[in-house]
């Protein structure tokens, strides 16, 4: 007797087997991730004012800066506001802020300079924006929904090749804000292509600027120590940032007389994962450098 396979049987079948093999497949995610991506996200911006300590900036800071390491060094409540795409808008110079304890006896602020987070497009095309302004029901899903919602999140076919190769790229979320990047291996060029293009019509806004700087004078008034350093990048990208025509000699000059702190940290010893952040294993020997230079150089 011939035995007849019903089709729907072998679909449902077939769906079930293909399930099972991209779970087998798919590339992990961070290896020591506290919260799942969108849970993270969430958390950042609902973070309360309990902080005497928070790092800002685009996502060399979100991917450079542990809150632990630094305050390993300097003590204190610490905690990473950074942002991908991230711009300094009125908007989020005030949010920063925010996350200050208004009895804190030593409330400071942090900022990542980097000369995108001071050109219009970082401006107009921000994530802390982003983030800050989903609807209702999407927030509702990153508070109450974030695990079964990553484990629906769609991916790319071509980084499962890739992690069969024996290369990936995951990101560790932690509570603390940071968002660390694992790439294996690491590719110092990665990122270059980007860095090549993205200041052609988007050069460093001078108004910006002068906002920012004036935010750092007001914020000195308030009694809230200011501090700012550039995240560490590879030479080439370094040298791709000179497109767009920021004057970091100026900058800095700007920022010390408006009473602000310029730190200096030696990049001797880190890997960069895509030259442009450095990689997980490297987060904590950097944020260290940075909460050691911050202990040592009080704020004015």
């Amino acid at each position: 007797m011939e035995t007849r396979v019903d089709p729907t049987q072998f679909v449902v079948i077939a769906a079930l087997l293909l399930v099972v093999l991209i779970g087998v497949l798919r590339p992990p995610e961070g290896s020591e991730s506290e919260l799942t991506r969108d849970a993270f996200w969430r958390m950042k911006i609902d973070q309360p004012p309990v902080y005497d300590m928070v790092f800002a900036g685009d996502s060399r800071v979100l991917c450079d800066v542990s809150p632990k390491a630094v305050a390993g060094e300097t003590g204190g409540r610490v905690y990473n506001f950074g942002f991908n795409f991230v711009g300094y808008t009125r908007e989020y110079l005030d949010a920063i802020e925010s996350k200050l304890d208004a009895n804190s006896q030593r409330k400071t602020i942090v900022l990542g300079i980097t000369p995108r987070s001071l050109t219009p497009l970082n401006m107009a095309v921000s994530g802390y924006a982003e983030e800050n302004s989903r609807e209702f029901l999407d927030v509702m899903g990153q508070k109450y929904l974030s695990y079964p919602i990553s484990t629906m999140r769609p991916f790319m076919l071509s980084a499962i090749v890739m992690h069969l190769r024996g290369k990936s790229t995951a990101k560790n979320f932690y509570r603390d804000g940071l968002m660390s990047v694992e790439i294996k291996p690491a590719d110092i060029n990665q990122d270059l292509k980007t860095y090549s293009t993205i200041f052609v019509g988007n050069q460093v806004s001078e108004p910006h600027i002068a906002a920012l700087i004036d935010r750092v004078r007001l914020w000195r008034s308030k009694g809230i120590a200011v501090y700012a350093f550039r995240p560490p990048v590879s030479p080439a990208i370094f040298d791709a940032e000179k497109a767009s025509a920021f004057d970091q000699h100026y900058f800095v000059e700007q920022f010390t007389n408006a009473g602000g702190r310029w730190i200096e940290i030696d990049a001797k010893g880190l890997t960069l994962a895509d030259g442009s952040h450095v990689t997980a294993t490297s987060v904590d020997l950097f944020s260290q450098r940075l909460g050691r230079a911050i202990r040592n150089m009080p704020a004015t």
